[in-house]
């Protein structure tokens, strides 16, 4: 049978030394199973809220970089200024502030912003209680 499978196969590319399947149970015998669980270290346990802390840290690092070059250098003072001046423009009107309000020289006169005032809705009392104060 063996010259059989030769004739029609050809010579066996690789031979199996003698005596190889002999002892094959036995050396398979000592394999160790599979039963044999590997307990983790601690540091293995930890490494995913390890690897969330560090993305954490590197958004924060990140975050606070954008907010250092982003952010004006103005005094709170001049924020504030700009602030008030914002609330006076109105929603509905914005170019009524805008035009019409400068002299010649370039400079809003006290008449200009009262009458800016009373055209956005303030009452007249208010103006008046607004001057008073002054």
């Amino acid at each position: 049978m063996e010259k059989d499978l030769i004739e029609r196969v050809g010579k066996p590319a690789i031979r199996v030394p003698e005596g190889y399947f002999e002892g094959l149970g036995e050396r398979l015998g000592r394999i160790p199973s599979e039963e044999t669980v590997v307990k983790p270290m601690a540091w293995m346990k930890l490494k995913p809220y390890l690897a969330l802390a560090a993305c954490f840290a590197i958004a924060f690092a990140i975050g606070t970089a954008i907010l250092k070059t982003t952010v004006s250098k103005q005094s709170p003072d001049q924020l504030y200024n700009e602030t008030v001046f914002a609330d006076m423009v109105s929603v509905s009107h914005p170019d009524l502030f805008i035009l019409g309000m400068e002299d010649e020289d370039g400079s809003i006169s006290e008449e200009d912003i009262i009458n800016y005032l009373i055209d956005t809705g303030v009452s007249a009392e208010q103006i008046e209680f607004e001057r008073q104060e002054e």
